[in-house]
């Protein structure tokens, strides 16, 4: 649907259904305040080793 793998999400959902553990993601945020309500952030995340495309089927 859309250009995306149904079957693999599924696959993902049930594992992590399974043991939660496996989706647990780690995040990095940089903030920079620039004055007044404005601010610059820099966001990098990374899927931990859990659900990585060649291991779904």
């Amino acid at each position: 649907m859309n250009g995306i793998d149904t079957s693999a999400l599924l696959h993902a959902v049930n594992v992590i259904s399974d043991d939660p553990a496996k989706g647990l993601t780690s995040w990095q945020v940089t903030s920079h305040w620039r004055g007044g309500t404005r601010s610059d952030a820099i966001v990098r995340s990374k899927m931990e080793a859990a659900l990585r495309k060649d291991s779904v089927p």
